[in-house]
């Protein structure tokens, strides 16, 4: 009867120990879900920022301002490739 019992006790640490693991799983991962959500949400505003900067003329016809210009350009476009992507994810993850 004593070997059931310590085999007993054995397993029920275990499977306290397999809980506590998961929690801090499940905590680190709502962490990291809240910090790409915020993160989204500056990526978001400064998108809307770029867009607004990019459908002004620009005055200046200086090559450094023009390469700057398309600079822009493409953070915008690598940005919202970023959004799209990471909004997928989420939304693959609404449908299951």
């Amino acid at each position: 009867m004593n070997i059931w019992l310590a085999i007993s006790i054995f397993e029920l640490f275990v499977i306290l120990l397999l809980i506590w693991s998961l929690y801090r799983l499940a905590m680190r991962s709502l962490d990291t879900e809240d910090k790409i959500e915020d993160a989204m949400n500056i990526l978001e505003e400064k998108y809307k920022r770029m867009s607004s900067i990019l459908d002004r003329p620009v005055f200046f016809d200086s090559v450094e301002v023009r390469q700057v210009v398309s600079d822009i350009y493409d953070c915008q476009i690598a940005l919202y490739e970023i959004m799209s992507d990471v909004g997928d994810i989420e939304e693959e993850e609404n449908e299951e």
